[in-house]
């Protein structure tokens, strides 16, 4: 039991290391396999950097107006990830509108720089989460809280489960995925994201209609799925940051939408 636990312990020490940028105050142990199994708890990290994003939020509001406090947890999610599914999404963009073969859009992926499609991508992307977030917020300063946890963990849960059922469209060995994304998880580790996901949803069980978001994100990855697949044939670890990030502006859409029937 102890060996099963420091095990388990060790993949989520992992995860986080790999999905945040937030070090450890010591070192990790992790190999290939260990780094492929860690992300059964991508969506567990989801809970934690919305818990921490959550606590920021709660925390400005006592002293700002709620448009503050949500950019204060706007910039909380940017900080402990580093941008890094902001720059999936303005990567995917980026290739997807600029590129016109596989071969091409690879390599528009691949470039560092950032571009129109990127930019006007990441431009509506952030309006739409602060104007939607804003909505909720000036209704419920805590149930925004609990939408934040529930919205980082669905959307990791989804770009995460995007890897069971796709192959991985990069050939280089420098893939942002491939470390972490690149064989599908036993069924007993998918498990652990999926529990993540009941947990953040049952926080607002007295809120179902607010969980209905995770509906239109799920309508959003089979969306995401048919357009990578037509034109790369499976997955990178850009479209996969993409993918979390359109699913979890979704969630906070939806729930906007919905306060009006609450």
């Amino acid at each position: 039991m102890l060996n099963w636990l420091k095990h388990h312990l060790n993949l989520l020490c992992i995860a986080w290391t790999f999905y945040t940028r937030i070090p450890l105050p010591f070192q990790v142990d992790h190999n290939p396999e260990k780094l492929q199994l860690s992300r059964a708890y991508f969506p567990w990290i989801g809970v934690l950097v919305g818990s921490f994003c959550a606590l920021i939020f709660l925390a400005s509001a006592i002293f700002w107006h709620p448009s503050i406090a949500v950019l204060f947890s706007m910039l909380a999610s940017i900080w402990i990830t580093g941008a890094f599914h902001e720059d999936g999404l303005a990567d995917s963009t980026d290739a997807l509108g600029g590129g016109w073969s596989r071969d091409r859009i690879l390599e528009i992926m691949k470039d560092s720089r950032i571009g129109t499609f990127g930019t006007v991508a990441l431009i509506f992307i952030l309006a739409f989460k602060f104007a939607a977030s804003y909505s909720i917020a000036s209704q419920s300063s805590v149930d925004f809280a609990l939408i934040l946890i529930f919205a980082h963990t669905a959307s990791r849960y989804l770009a995460s489960s995007l890897v069971d059922f796709m192959r991985n469209a990069s050939s280089s060995a420098m893939s942002k995925s491939k470390p972490m994304a690149s064989t599908r998880l036993p069924r007993g580790y998918r498990i652990i994201g999926l529990a993540a996901l009941v947990f953040s949803a049952l926080i607002l069980y007295d809120r179902p209609l607010l969980i209905l978001g995770f509906f239109p994100a799920l309508v959003m990855t089979f969306y995401w799925i048919r357009l990578i697949q037509k034109w790369l044939g499976g997955y990178t670890g850009d479209t996969l940051g993409a993918l979390q990030q359109l699913t979890e502006v979704s969630i906070y859409l939806t729930a906007a939408m919905s306060w009006n029937y609450i």
